[in-house]
């Protein structure tokens, strides 16, 4: 076998010239099926890595999605004292980013995995503050069993806004309500607590214009309130 380069006369197995040292017929084609194997190795260990990804998105987006259909038909059904409105904004921030995933596909997995599991959790936290405002709107006073605090203080209130406000310290759930009334012949803000435990509820505290009521006058006020919806209706 002869050298292309020098043409010298090599052995016919030889991989390189004896004489300038460049690569033989045999030498070229063994590069050749070596880069061509590494090259396939590579493709193939990466067409397997984003069969894996794919497989555990599609695992993970099922877990996610599981669980905010059970919260959504928790609270539609009533099994829950949550409400379903965060669940139904995560069903359509979870329709966007799959949007997003296909218009965008070199965005990692884990980012949106990320994305999602942390947007979930707030909807959870939001469904369950708003659970426990509505189970204090949608209460009754026990001398007023057919109105609900809801009915009675949005009547008697103007401006009337219903919050979670989060525990006190012994951990029970607060409630706060606020809006305006006239107290006095003045024209006043009104901010009332309800302290939730875990199947009832009470007025905790009221204040008007940023004055602490005593709790006779509390109880007082609140009595007020629900006689004037009783006249009203």
């Amino acid at each position: 076998m002869f050298c292309k380069h020098c043409g010298a006369q090599n052995n016919d197995n030889a991989k390189f010239c004896a004489v300038c040292g460049a690569k033989t017929e045999i030498g070229s084609s063994i590069g050749e099926v070596t880069n061509n194997t590494i090259a396939y190795n590579q493709e193939s260990g990466n067409v397997e890595s984003d069969k894996k990804q794919s497989k555990l998105g599609k695992i993970v987006n099922g877990i996610i999605s599981f669980i905010a259909a059970s919260y959504l038909l928790g609270s539609l059904v009533g099994l829950f004292e949550k409400s379903p409105i965060p669940f139904l904004v995560f069903i359509g921030i979870e329709f966007l980013l799959e949007i997003i995933k296909h218009k965008f596909p070199k965005i990692p997995e884990p980012l949106i995995f990320a994305v999602e599991i942390i947007i979930l959790i707030i909807c959870i936290n939001s469904a369950n503050a708003a659970g426990v405002v509505n189970s204090v709107k949608k209460g009754s006073p026990k001398n007023n069993p057919n109105v609900t605090y809801e009915e009675a203080f949005d009547n008697f209130f103007a401006n009337a806004e219903w919050k979670s406000a989060g525990k006190d310290d012994e951990g029970n759930k607060l409630v706060k309500f606020t809006g305006n009334c006239t107290y006095f012949d003045e024209y006043s803000s009104a901010v009332v607590t309800f302290t939730v435990y875990d199947d009832t509820f009470t007025v905790s505290s009221m204040k008007m214009n940023g004055q602490e009521l005593g709790e006779i006058l509390t109880y007082a006020m609140i009595e007020r309130v629900f006689d004037e919806y009783d006249q009203s209706y």
